[in-house]
């Protein structure tokens, strides 16, 4: 094995055992009770979130629905 091919293979096997050291602490951060409470509050921010959503929609349909009552009782169709 050449030296240029001797590095490439040590900085491939250093690369590799860094990407292995990096998902191990990854994974220990993110399976750690500090975490998971941030990641309820995040669930819950975007449920809540959703929720606000569906509520202005149906609010939307109800005043359209108003609307159009209001044109129809003055027989001006929409």
């Amino acid at each position: 094995m050449s030296s240029e091919a001797a590095r490439a293979w040590i900085a491939v096997c250093t690369m590799s055992a860094a990407a292995g050291v990096g998902y191990y602490w990854f994974q220990k951060e993110i399976n750690s009770p500090e975490m998971q409470a941030v990641l309820e509050v995040h669930r819950k921010h975007r449920d809540g979130l959703e929720e606000l959503k569906r509520r202005e929609l149906e609010y939307a349909d109800v005043v359209e629905e108003i609307q159009r009552r209001k044109l129809a009782e003055r027989g001006t169709p929409r």
